[in-house]
């Protein structure tokens, strides 16, 4: 890469010269994984503190059925953590159609809101609302950034 110039400022590329994933799309997928990631942390939790009233309060605060739209994502974040040259070819394909498997994401725990919550939108809570928008906001980010679109595009090559 001696002598190219880059499409973005240096420091958004790592030591393989591909981009990183900002920190933006970062949070992102972080927010998408958050039942399962509350549900995994409150288990583990349970079993050190007994079942303590905080966990117990927290428990409330999830609900499992929105796990399953955690699944995509959970496969975008662990492809995200094990980006790199020796990287398996199901990483690479997850990487891949990453952008995708975030919108699925977010098309199953929208259908998974409505189902549970129904259509009628004059009855959603300002948490309701708050919850949907940040997944519409998460979604037009995804597929309107050019940036999104290039890092999803690049993987390190693997070793020779």
């Amino acid at each position: 890469m001696t002598g190219e110039k880059f499409k973005y400022e240096y420091w958004r590329y790592d030591k393989h010269f591909t981009l990183k994933p900002s920190l933006a799309l970062q949070l992102s997928v972080v927010f998408l994984c958050k039942d399962l990631m509350l549900s995994l942390l409150l288990g583990f939790s349970k079993f050190k503190t007994r079942g303590g009233s905080v966990a117990e309060d927290a428990a409330t605060l999830i609900q499992p059925i929105f796990i399953i739209s955690n699944l995509p994502a959970s496969a975008v974040l662990l492809a995200m953590l094990t980006r790199g040259p020796t990287a398996g070819p199901a990483i690479r394909l997850i990487w891949k159609g990453g952008r995708y498997l975030i919108g699925l994401s977010i098309l199953i725990y929208l259908a998974t809101f409505v189902t549970l919550r129904g259509a009628d939108v004059f009855d959603y809570t300002i948490i309701d609302w708050g919850a949907v928008t940040l997944h519409l906001v998460i979604v037009g980010y995804i597929f309107s950034s050019k940036l999104v679109r290039d890092i999803f595009a690049e993987f390190p090559e693997p070793p020779k």
